[in-house]
């Protein structure tokens, strides 16, 4: 119940206040980390739940030692709360290539969107992608949450697809290499 309550208490917050610091980075910017105290949340009205937040690990700050607390919140950055919030353990199989944008997620949030993909908690867009640095909408936002308080469950991991890899070889022009379908049948194009 206690779960549910907080889970509840993030959905309000994403939906209310744009909160962009609530992971920012790799590196906790706070003082009982090492990193300099957050400087731009005393006068702010949320400082006693942001605090509190960082001080159980659930939201980080910048490595500048800020929050930034009326930023707007990524769809990574979600993905990093909820995975915290819920104490998901991370995933070893590997879920994202399969997505056309698994290079834009941010080294520090790999692990936690890898596990969020893994868990069901968000699939991806029509086009293959995950949107990682884009804004999470409110409908996103209700999406991940009502998930997040499903019964979670590691989904299969997907079968590897192979795409087209295009890369210049100076004395011939562009290749493509292709893998159809699941043959591991391997076919060169030459310009």
């Amino acid at each position: 119940m206690l779960k549910k309550i907080c889970l509840i208490l993030v959905l309000v917050l994403c939906l209310t206040i744009p909160a962009s610091g609530f992971v920012g980075s790799s590196t906790v910017s706070n003082s009982v980390y090492g990193k300099p105290a957050l400087t731009d949340i005393s006068n702010h009205w949320a400082n006693k739940e942001i605090s509190d937040w960082v001080s159980k690990g659930l939201a980080y700050g910048y490595d500048n030692g800020t929050f930034k607390p009326n930023n707007s919140i990524t769809r990574e950055e979600a993905m990093s709360i909820v995975v915290r919030l819920k104490k998901l353990p991370t995933v070893s199989t590997y879920y994202l290539p399969n997505f056309n944008d698994e290079y834009s997620v941010s080294n520090w949030a790999k692990d936690a969107v890898n596990t969020a993909v893994a868990y069901g908690l968000i699939s991806g867009y029509s086009d293959n992608t995950v949107g990682p640095v884009g804004k999470i909408t409110r409908a996103e936002t209700v999406v991940l949450l009502n998930r997040a308080l499903g019964d979670l469950q590691i989904k299969p991991a997907p079968k590897p697809t192979l795409k087209p890899i295009p890369w210049p070889i100076p004395q011939t022009g562009k290749h493509e290499i292709t893998i159809e379908d699941n043959k591991e049948a391997y076919a060169i194009y030459k310009n």
